[in-house]
């Protein structure tokens, strides 16, 4: 009988982060041979062709050519998917095979995060891993398929897991600096866009910062600063090849006053800091998408299912339970679980200030950052980059709530404790589900006819594929995106030569 719970305690944890992994599939459950197209949906129809074009820092096949240091960094990326393409698989199933792996290591990230902060209590650690891998931010995240993004969200638990277990002495350094390559890798793609490369640094940063708070009298403080630099160290060197190209690239381009936006780049953090009121990101609710109506209809513009968020009691009800539960869990803290509640508490009061960006109140001094700071505004999309600091912070906080009220209920020899703890898990687990439902079942994707994600691709467009291979003198002129007003007239170039 032990032998047997023993076995059900090692696989039962595995079979669920095993199920929660294949959640993509959902998505195309009797939608029939489409695939996904979002906006921004890093998805080729020649994964080969694409993956080629990482090898290359500029592309000349693009208008009159344009600088490609900072997309090399989506090598590990596409090459999951090219992987799978060269082995056979069709396009829909190439897609299917990279959502997975991508949703797989980002809930296996969470999993081995929540292993290392709550030991030994899977309820506890199943919670953190729901509330980190399904929540409304990763809905745009998910509906556009956006790399950095991801690679930040599937990196981070894996990088602080890392960290702790070497200033806890669970690993050696040279297993750590092993690790942290693999990190790396996976980290690779935040490099498209290094505003989210940054952000995972900075959190690492605030962690090492937690540690020296919490440990100043200790001799082990520089050992604590020599494991985030051998941590650092290793994932830096293996992003060097997009690194150094893009940084050259910027100090080249952009003047001493460090604006990004002198590289072309759109301004658009107060068109996307509208609505990040801090009551809207604590919630995380603070996507520019949710919010447009039209003024006829008085519907949503791009997303039907925000209006449940808006009106319906049980959405509002959840979406304030969650920072609620966090707040509350400051009320059991403990001396020895100092660093916890110092690390999460930091990222969650900076988290909220960064991800409202230039919005009111507290969006001024974001915005004197952003005038004055050099090169601050790399940071342009702050609810898309600094929302994994509130994320983050709130499922440690709401786990710590419940770890500690497990434990409390054991002191005091309360038999009905743990039936009610795993009764509140539970409830929470399963209405985050009903909560997140169109991440669970791809409702993000908008599968209206008008304006659906999921396409079924016409002969002609791979006839076009096909034909611009062989098209190798040629040159694809394209214009800005939303800005055809701009333009008075157009002159179609058939090539340049």
């Amino acid at each position: 009988m032990k032998l047997y719970r023993k076995w059900v305690g090692k696989l039962l944890p595995t079979f669920i982060i095993f199920i929660l992994g294949l959640t993509p599939i959902i998505w195309f459950y009797q939608k029939g041979n489409v695939l996904l197209n979002g906006v921004d949906t890093n998805f080729p129809l020649d994964p080969l062709s694409w993956f080629l074009k990482r090898f290359f820092v500029w592309n000349s096949t693009v208008n009159t050519g344009v600088d490609f240091s900072s997309s090399t960094a989506g090598l590990f990326f596409h090459f999951i998917q090219v992987t799978a393409y060269q082995l056979g698989f069709n396009l829909q199933q190439v897609q299917i095979i990279s959502l997975v792996f991508w949703f797989m290591t980002v809930v296996f990230a969470a999993f081995l995060l929540a292993k290392v902060l709550f030991k030994g209590n899977f309820p506890v650690q199943l919670l953190f891993i729901t509330l980190y891998s399904f929540n409304p931010y990763l809905f745009n995240t998910w509906e556009n398929v956006k790399v950095s993004n991801l690679s930040l969200i599937a990196a981070l638990p894996l990088g602080l897991a890392i960290f702790f277990a070497l200033n806890e002495k669970g690993i050696t350094r040279a297993k750590a600096a092993f690790y942290s390559a693999l990190v790396g890798i996976v980290l690779l793609g935040s490099g498209i866009n290094p505003s989210y490369f940054l952000t995972f640094y900075f959190i690492l940063f605030i962690f090492l910062l937690s540690f020296i708070i919490t440990y100043w009298w200790q001799k082990r403080i520089f050992s604590y600063i020599l494991n985030f630099l051998i941590v650092c160290a290793v994932i830096m060197v293996v992003n060097l090849f997009w690194i150094l190209p893009t940084s050259n690239f910027i100090l080249q381009n952009v003047p001493t006053t460090g604006s990004i936006y002198k590289l072309g780049l759109t301004n658009w953090i107060d068109s996307l800091s509208e609505n990040t009121s801090i009551f809207n990101v604590t919630r995380i609710q603070g996507a520019w998408d949710w919010y447009p109506i039209d003024d006829k209809t008085e519907l949503p513009l791009y997303i039907p299912y925000s209006l449940n968020y808006f009106h319906r009691l049980p959405f509002i009800t959840f979406s304030i339970l969650i920072p609620t539960l966090a707040l509350l869990s400051f009320l059991f803290f403990k001396r020895e679980q100092s660093l916890f509640y110092i690390s999460f508490g930091i990222l969650a009061v900076l988290g909220i200030f960064l991800t409202a960006g230039t919005h009111l109140p507290s969006g001024a001094i974001y915005k004197l950052l952003v005038d004055y700071l050099p090169f601050f505004t790399i940071f342009r999309s702050p609810w898309y980059i600094f929302s994994p600091m509130i994320i983050l912070a709130f499922a440690g906080l709401v786990c710590l709530l419940f770890y500690n009220l497990s434990q409390l209920f054991q002191k005091y020899d309360f038999k009905g404790g743990t039936i009610l703890i795993w009764f509140g898990i539970l409830i929470l687990v399963v209405g985050n589900f009903f909560y997140n439902y169109p991440l669970v079942t791809g409702k993000i994707f908008r599968p209206d006819k008008k304006d659906g994600f999921y396409i079924n691709f016409p002969d002609y467009v791979f006839e076009a594929r096909d034909w611009l291979k062989i098209k190798e003198d040629g040159r694809i002129i394209g214009y800005p995106s939303d800005e055809i007003e701009n333009f008075k007239s157009f002159l179609f170039l058939r090539q340049i030569g």
